[in-house]
C-alpha cells in the first residue's frame, strides 16, 4: 500500500514537473517570437531611416550640384562684366584724350 501511494506520489509529481516544464517552453516560445517580432520592427525601422537619409543626402547632393554651377555662372558673368567695365574705361579715356586734343 505504502509503495503504491508512493508511485501514485512519484507519477503525480512527475506529470506536475512536465506540466511545469510545458508552461516555461510555452513561455519561452512566446518570448522568442516577441524577441523576433521586435527585432523584425527593428530593422524595418532602421531602414527606413537608412532610405530617409539617403534620400535627404541624395537632394542635398543635387542642391549643392545646383549651388556649384549658379556659382560657376555667376563667376562667368561677373568676369564678363568686369572686362566690359575695363573696356568702356578704355574707350571713355580713348574719347577723353580725343576730346582734350579737339578741343586744344
Amino acid at each position: 500500500e505504502k509503495e503504491k501511494e508512493e508511485a501514485e506520489k512519484k507519477a503525480n509529481d512527475n506529470v506536475e514537473a512536465e506540466r511545469r516544464l510545458l508552461e516555461e517552453k510555452s513561455l519561452l516560445e512566446e518570448s522568442k517570437a516577441m524577441i523576433e517580432k521586435e527585432k523584425a520592427d527593428t530593422e524595418k525601422n532602421l531602414l527606413e531611416e537608412k532610405n530617409k537619409l539617403s534620400n535627404h543626402l541624395l537632394k542635398t547632393k543635387q542642391s549643392l550640384e545646383i549651388i556649384e554651377t549658379q556659382k560657376s555662372e555667376l563667376q562667368k558673368k561677373s568676369e564678363s562684366l568686369a572686362a566690359k567695365l575695363d573696356e568702356m574705361k578704355t574707350m571713355q579715356s580713348r574719347d577723353s584724350a580725343q576730346w582734350m586734343k579737339e578741343r586744344n
